[in-house]
């Protein structure tokens, strides 16, 4: 029961940041390299993982970052966190 509960938590939790990333503009493919990057992925294996240049890799973060109004993978981190958080309570 505790699982089926947590497992809508989660869908709902997506679901929001799914809306809010569609709200700031986030295209597909930029979700597909802010996924990456919140896995942990450095931009040579986002680049290997999506088969795309390094210099679109750049472009996609750096596009991500002006979107969301952060500098730095740890504020993008922080920024994910915090509203995913934000859409729990």
């Amino acid at each position: 029961h505790s699982y089926i509960n947590s497992r809508l938590v989660q869908k709902n939790t997506e679901e929001k940041l799914d809306k809010l990333l569609k709200d700031k503009g986030i295209s597909p493919r930029e979700s597909q390299v802010l996924a990456l990057i919140l896995e942990g992925k450095s931009n040579a294996e986002i680049e290997q993982q999506l088969f795309i240049a390094m210099s679109t890799v750049k472009t996609h973060i750096t596009r991500i970052y002006q979107k969301l109004g952060v500098k730095t993978r740890m504020q993008l981190t922080t920024f994910i966190r915090e509203n995913q958080q934000n859409s729990l309570d």
